[in-house]
């Protein structure tokens, strides 16, 4: 019974969540993919801090550094969805990464990651994510990762196991 309430109270939080990105992205004009205004996407944003060991020799946040800000707010949103208690509970392995720079990111600069599900498969779905300046609203970064289901006990891929699948199901239709 506790873990149906708290499955309950994380949905109406994300819920919550995503009802108010999507007003301050409808009212600011923005998209989360470059689109046009009605395709918009509903993304959950998380503040990510700018440390001075992320910089590279130019003086802004180096490329790699980026992957570590996508995933902060991938854990993040997993724990949303299914409050973590152990690496274990991470039934995925991300399979690919992709990234477009837009712009650097500085010491000076407060950004923020948006993430949202943009694709779900048979043992495998993908976030899409949006590095972005909290200031001005700026992207720094487009950034995909598709991500295998994994099992564990039995040390393998394979189908996203129902619970998951529900979970990315009510994200996706959310962001839709």
């Amino acid at each position: 019974m506790k873990s149906t309430v708290a499955r309950r109270k994380v949905s109406f939080d994300l819920l919550f969540l995503l009802l108010r990105h999507a007003m301050s992205r409808l009212l600011s004009g923005s998209t989360c993919r470059g689109e046009p205004l009605e395709k918009l996407c509903i993304m959950i944003y998380y503040p990510v801090e700018v440390r001075f060991q992320d910089l590279d020799a130019f003086g802004h946040v180096n490329n790699a550094i980026f992957l570590s800000y996508c995933e902060q707010s991938r854990v993040r949103f997993y724990d949303a969805l299914f409050p973590l208690k152990s690496a274990l509970d991470f039934p995925f392995l991300i399979v690919h990464a992709e990234l477009d720079y837009k712009r650097p990111v500085t010491i000076l600069d407060e950004v923020e990651v948006g993430i949202t599900v943009s694709r779900i498969g048979g043992g495998s779905w993908d976030f899409r994510y949006e590095v972005r300046n909290r200031k001005d609203g700026s992207i720094h970064c487009i950034a995909r990762t598709v991500q295998a289901y994994w099992d564990h006990e039995k040390k393998s891929t394979g189908p996203i196991n129902p619970e998951l699948r529900k979970g990315l199901e009510n994200a996706l239709e959310a962001a839709e």
